[in-house]
């Protein structure tokens, strides 16, 4: 049974880093494409997130299979997640310019949305004080000021969410990275 779990663990921690790697190549890529400008980034970066997504879903999958050998629980569930991601993967490459125009412009409203209301429930928050009253003053003007940009320049908008996900794919891929090594070092 010790030999399972080592097993395990190795493996483990091959797929770690392997997600970790490619997680922060694409967020130091995404950070670089904004000079290509705006048709370009959208193009970019549909195409490194639908070539990550059947990376990872191909990485998914083998974990998945190489589990249900070991006899692992739950095997089941990721590969079912694998084939998601590749077939998300997939959507996104043949239709990469109107996916990352719509899912950009998308997240940026959200964000505005969610701003605006998170502000109101804070105005309404009287566990907070007067910080609740600051906290929610600020995150309605932000949540305004957002959509006011998002209707002045949308393109600037969406590169600006580029290097959102430049950073979120570097912390990503650092977390995944030392998270590998955590697994490998557990005893």
């Amino acid at each position: 049974m010790a030999g399972l779990g080592e097993d395990l663990r190795k493996r483990t921690f091959t797929w770690l880093l392997v997600r970790g790697i490619l997680a922060l190549i694409l967020g130091i890529l995404l950070f670089v494409a904004p000079g290509f400008g705006a048709a370009a980034i959208g193009i970019f970066v549909a195409f490194s997130i639908g070539l990550w997504l059947i990376m990872d879903g191909t990485i998914l999958c083998s974990m998945a299979l190489r589990d249900k050998k070991v006899g692992a629980a739950k095997w089941g569930w990721v590969l079912a997640g694998g084939i998601l991601t590749l077939l998300a993967g997939l959507v996104v490459l043949i239709f990469p310019l109107a996916i990352a125009a719509f899912l950009g412009l998308f997240i940026l409203w959200t964000m505005a949305i969610a701003l605006v209301l998170r502000g109101v429930a804070d105005l309404g928050d009287r566990h907070l004080g007067g910080w609740g009253i600051a906290l929610g003053v600020i995150n309605i003007l932000f949540g305004v000021v957002f959509a006011i940009l998002l209707f002045a320049n949308p393109t600037s908008a969406l590169v600006s969410l580029v290097w959102v996900a430049g950073v979120y794919g570097v912390v990503f891929g650092v977390t995944g990275i030392v998270t590998a090594f955590r697994v490998r070092n557990a005893a």
